[in-house]
């Protein structure tokens, strides 16, 4: 099934420089947070080739509940891996022979994803769209996936030899997913690394970020 809308959509999101986007749709009077991801930690149980993008379909009733599925160029959406029982997530009632056909429900699915997702990305999203996003990109941090608020950016420290840091994929990929404006401004410096707190009070903005990262910078420049 070819998903017109969502093929302008991952295009406009890779224009942009954006790995992650959302949107709501409904199936069955039931509507459906839903996370678009082209980001390599999504894609990585997946032979990539073909591929245009992972979807994580979840729960409203239980945000810990994911049913994830794959869009290629080749098979159109299809069901991806670790997920339970498709009827069941999608309230579906096997009882009725009409309901029953997976391939059919599969394509309705896909129709209803079609019709509710913008053909360009907006970086506008719903509320449980944006926690959804949230915890995706807070999944990417194999230390303490708890971490979901961004406090703030540092200049790695040097080893005995001068050399800097690295920032790590995990951080790269999370702030990619999480902050992509602040994450632009220092993508190209991986001596900075991006600091996360799991308290949501302590999050800044992108421009309280910046201005304390100059400030501190300068404060170590001026120091005798």
């Amino acid at each position: 099934m070819f998903l017109r809308k969502m093929n302008s959509h991952i295009s406009n999101m890779k224009v942009h420089g954006f790995i992650i986007s959302g949107f709501n749709f409904t199936f069955n009077g039931v509507e459906y947070p839903t996370v678009v991801s082209i980001a390599a930690s999504d894609l990585s149980d997946y032979d990539q080739q073909g591929i245009l993008c992972a979807i994580i379909v979840v729960n409203p009733q239980n945000d810990q509940q994911h049913f994830n599925m794959i869009y290629s160029e080749t098979n159109g959406l299809r069901a991806g891996k670790h997920n339970g029982d498709f009827y069941d997530f999608f309230g579906i009632d096997t009882n009725n022979s009409q309901e029953n056909h997976f391939g059919r429900l599969i394509g309705s699915i896909g129709i209803s994803m079609n019709e509710a997702i913008s053909p360009i990305y907006t970086g506008i999203f719903p509320a449980k769209v944006k926690a959804a996003i949230r915890d995706n990109a807070a999944n990417s941090d194999p230390e303490n996936p708890n971490k979901k608020y961004c406090i703030g950016i540092r200049l790695n420290p040097q080893n005995q030899f001068g050399v800097y840091g690295q920032r790590s994929e995990f951080n790269t990929e999370k702030t990619h997913k999480m902050r992509p404006d602040l994450f632009a401004l220092y993508a190209n410096d991986s001596r900075i690394s991006f600091l996360y707190s799991e308290n949501p009070d302590q999050e800044k903005t992108d421009s309280e970020i910046v201005l304390n990262f100059n400030q501190n910078q300068a404060n170590m420049r001026n120091r005798p």
